[in-house]
């Protein structure tokens, strides 16, 4: 594959307390394939010929102004193209061939500002986004030519508006409490070219928060949290209905997909010593309606896994995460973290799936005023706690090294070595392999 991206900003000083800043970002990449399948020997392509991103986003921040400690209000539009292809050609007759190109388009406005009163911060804002889908399929097989679509011409829209009050109610105990309401509206255009029912679903839904940090010491703090999460399905977990990208899963779309709910909680501990930093949390998220994929067999005619994205009743995910930082010197820094989860369908005692496995990362960096080097080993292990119709995977550990300097004029160069060891592995519930020994160069400008 070969991928080009370029990132800029620039701001300018409207006022003595007031910024407007525009960004740019732009990604090119082209023949993404996915390893261990060579259309020559294998008869299977599956690829991306190209992928494109473009944003453009524009801020305009402020200090005080008519009462408010702060105002900041900002604008984007995203571009995303990608044409993919799908194709199966095993011996002198049998093929399916197919090719996507898929456009979405995004836009989306956030207002926020706070108030300082009472001895506490007051903080309240807006956003608004709207994602706006178009597919062209092209697809031919021995049963003939057709030209449907997985996804049809459709939009998604979220209006969300939310306040949050911190408050310290001791010099050692701060409490934050924040709610927000939602609206959601998800709507498909009349496309010839869909097999699925349409849809035109709206939502309003509230959500929030309470949490709480308790300095026992000037270097120990204890931290706990409770809230009411809240996720609509997106477009694609709505109205998907065809085969996935792997050529091996039939998804089919499932009209009644309710939105997923959950109760949060979270206790732990933050250190911050000279010589080194950390903390500790142990979560637990009682979900209802947890949207997840559910296998249901196998069809008939074609041979592959059938599935959709189903509600389960009651759901958990808990887990923990812990990390450090040791200051050993001026110049060397370790690291490392650990973090685990485990997800359980409560009425059938099944494992979910896409749960992440047991994983680390342990590093040792050194940093001069203009330079650093830094090398570091991303440790997974085996995840073979997953449901029926999902492929357990093997562990694996992947060495990076990594380095930078900045030169006097504001030149920056970044240099990377990915995978040094050349390890051939891949990421959990992935069958395809990541790619080996790669380096990556990254130069960028700040004046």
């Amino acid at each position: 594959m070969k991928d080009r991206a370029f990132d800029a900003n620039v701001r300018y000083l409207v006022s003595d307390n007031a910024v407007l800043r525009l960004d740019m970002q732009t990604t090119q990449a082209r023949d993404i394939g996915f390893p261990g399948y060579d259309p020559v020997t294998s008869g299977i392509d599956i690829s991306f010929p190209r992928f494109d991103r473009n944003k453009v986003g524009l801020t305009y921040d402020s200090g005080p102004v008519l009462g408010l400690s702060s105002l900041s209000v900002s604008g984007y539009w995203q571009g995303v193209v990608k044409d993919s292809i799908l194709d199966f050609n095993f011996g002198p007759t049998f093929f399916s061939d197919n090719s996507t190109h898929s456009v979405i388009n995004t836009w989306g406005l956030d207002a926020h500002s706070g108030i300082v009163a009472g001895g506490g911060q007051l903080t309240f804002g807006l956003d608004v986004y709207q994602d706006n889908l178009h597919d062209d399929t092209q697809e031919s097989s021995l049963l003939g030519s057709d030209n449907n679509v997985a996804v049809p011409d459709s939009y998604q829209r979220g209006i969300g508006a939310y306040v949050q009050d911190e408050v310290r109610l001791t010099p050692r105990f701060k409490l934050v409490a924040g709610v927000r309401g939602d609206q959601y509206n998800f709507v498909s255009q009349n496309d010839p070219h869909y097999t699925g029912q349409p849809f035109d679903f709206s939502q309003t839904a509230a959500s929030g928060n309470v949490s709480a940090l308790y300095d026992v010491t000037d270097h120990v703090a204890l931290t706990a949290l409770v809230g009411r999460g809240f996720r609509a399905p997106n477009i694609e977990e709505r109205s998907f209905f065809g085969v996935d990208t792997t050529g091996t899963v039939l998804i089919e779309q499932n009209p009644q997909l309710k939105s997923e709910t959950s109760l949060n909680t979270e206790v732990g501990f933050k250190v911050r010593y000279d010589r080194f930093t950390g903390g500790f949390n142990v979560y637990h998220n009682a979900a209802r309606d947890f949207i997840d994929l559910v296998y249901t067999g196998v069809d008939p005619n074609s041979g592959l896994q059938l599935a959709h994205f189903g509600n389960i009743d009651r759901a958990t995910i808990e887990g923990t995460e812990f990390e450090l930082s040791w200051f050993a010197s001026e110049r060397w820094t370790a690291f490392g973290s650990v973090a685990y989860s485990r997800g359980t369908d409560d009425q059938t005692d099944e494992p979910l799936a896409l749960i992440a496995p047991l994983k680390g990362v342990l590093g040792l960096r050194y940093h001069l005023p203009r330079w650093w080097a830094e090398a570091a080993t991303r440790m997974v292990a085996r995840q073979d706690r997953v449901p029926v119709g999902q492929t357990a995977t093997p562990g694996f550990a992947v060495l990076d090294l990594r380095g930078g300097y900045e030169f006097t004029d504001g030149l920056l160069l970044q240099l990377a070595l990915e995978n040094a060891g050349n390890t051939a592995y891949v990421e959990p519930f992935n069958t395809h392999l990541e790619p080996g020994r790669n380096f990556r160069m990254m130069v960028g400008y700040r004046f």
